[in-house]
C-alpha cells in the first residue's frame, strides 16, 4: 500500500494511488461506478452540512468536520480516477473561466 511521508504535502495523484490501493485491498473496487461514486460525494457532503444545519458548530466538532471533508475528497478523487479526470487541471481550467466571468474591477 502506498504511504506518504508526513513532512511532505501529498499530490492528488499520490492520494488517488493510496485510496486505490486501499480500495483494491478490501475488494471494494467492484462496487464503483460513476453513479455510486458521485452519489457517495453527495451523501458525504450532506453529512458535512448536517453539522451546520441549525448552528455554527464549536471547536469540539472540528475533528468530525475535518473527517467529513476528507470523506468528500476521498470519493471525489475516486470518481475522478474512475472517469479519467485530471482534477488539478480541471481546477486550473475552471479558475481561468471564473477569471473571465468575474474579472476584477479596475480601481
Amino acid at each position: 500500500m502506498t504511504t506518504i511521508k508526513k513532512e511532505s504535502e501529498p499530490t492528488l495523484s499520490q492520494l488517488q494511488e493510496m485510496i486505490c490501493d486501499f480500495t483494491y485491498a478490501h475488494g471494494w473496487n467492484n462496487y464503483h461506478s460513476g453513479r455510486t461514486l458521485s452519489t457517495s460525494v453527495a451523501i458525504e457532503a450532506a453529512e458535512l452540512l448536517e453539522h451546520f444545519q441549525w448552528i455554527e458548530p464549536g471547536p469540539e466538532k472540528y475533528e468530525e468536520i475535518r473527517l467529513e471533508a476528507a470523506d468528500i475528497l476521498i470519493y471525489l478523487l475516486q470518481f475522478c480516477k474512475h472517469k479519467d479526470i485530471d482534477l488539478a487541471q480541471a481546477v486550473q481550467d475552471k479558475m481561468a473561466i471564473n477569471a473571465t466571468r468575474w474579472p476584477l474591477e479596475e480601481k
